[in-house]
C-alpha cells in the first residue's frame, strides 16, 4: 500500500514538472501565446507557475518570440488575468505587453514589460516601469497610478505620466504613517508643479491618518 502511495506521488511530481498550459491574449491582429509550466516544491507539497515563453504572432504569422528574465515564478492562486497583461501602458495608441515579475503574499506586483515598436514591428523591452508597484493604466487621463504598503503601518500612493517627449514622471505621490514614539502622523505630499516637484509636510492625527492609507486618486 506505501509503495502504490509512493508510486502514485512520483507520477504526479513527474506530470507537474512536464504538465504546460498554454495561456492566450488576444489584441486587434495580435496574438499572445504563454507558456507555463507547473514547478512542485521539493517537498512535494504543492507547486508554482512558471512562464518560459512568450509567443507573438500577427495576423496568424510568426512574429517573435519573447524570454522572460529568470525568476518569473508564481503562486497558481494568483489571478491569471493579472500574470500576462495586454494593454497599452505608455498611451500611444499601440497594444503593449506586461508580465508578472513578482508578487507579494497579499498579492501587491509589479510587472516586466515589452513595448510595441511601430517603426520596428516588434515588441521590445523597457525598463521604466518595471518598479512600479500595483500599477494601474488610466488610459482616458494618461495616468499611471500606483498605492503600496510598507510595513503595517507606512502607506504611499503615486501618479505618472508620460511628458510631450516620452519621458515618464512623477507628478504627485502621498506617504503617510505615525511618528515612532508620538501620537500623531506625519503625511508627506509632493506635487509636480510647473516642471518642479515641490514637497510639503502635514501633520495629522492617528484618525486622521486613516483617509490616507487606502487607494487614492490626485485631485484633480
Amino acid at each position: 500500500m506505501r509503495i502504490a502511495g509512493a508510486l502514485l506521488i512520483i507520477v504526479l511530481l513527474a506530470q507537474a514538472v512536464s504538465a504546460q498550459d498554454d495561456w492566450r491574449r488576444r489584441a486587434g491582429a495580435f496574438e499572445f501565446k504563454a507558456l507555463v509550466d507547473s514547478i512542485p516544491y521539493q517537498n512535494g507539497d504543492g507547486y508554482n507557475l512558471h512562464v518560459r515563453g512568450i509567443d507573438i504572432t500577427r495576423n496568424d504569422l510568426f512574429l517573435q518570440h519573447i524570454v522572460p528574465p529568470p525568476g518569473c515564478t508564481f503562486d497558481p492562486l494568483f489571478q491569471n488575468d493579472k500574470v500576462m497583461v495586454v494593454e497599452d501602458v505608455n498611451f500611444d495608441g499601440a497594444a503593449d505587453l506586461r508580465l508578472l515579475s513578482w508578487h507579494s503574499i497579499e498579492h501587491y506586483r509589479t510587472y516586466w514589460y515589452w513595448l510595441f515598436n511601430v517603426r520596428s514591428g516588434s515588441f521590445e523591452r523597457d525598463t521604466v516601469l518595471d518598479g512600479i508597484m500595483n500599477p494601474e493604466f488610466d488610459h482616458t487621463n494618461k495616468v499611471i497610478h500606483s498605492w503600496w504598503r510598507q510595513g503595517f503601518n507606512l502607506f504611499a500612493n503615486e501618479e505618472f505620466e508620460y511628458d510631450p517627449s516620452g519621458t515618464l514622471q512623477l507628478m504627485w505621490s502621498e506617504l503617510v504613517g505615525p511618528i515612532p514614539g508620538e501620537d500623531h502622523a506625519l503625511l508627506v505630499r509632493t506635487m509636480r508643479e510647473h516642471g518642479e516637484l515641490k514637497e510639503e509636510e502635514i501633520q495629522l492625527s492617528l484618525d486622521e491618518m486613516d483617509q490616507f492609507t487606502g487607494p487614492r486618486r490626485r485631485p484633480r
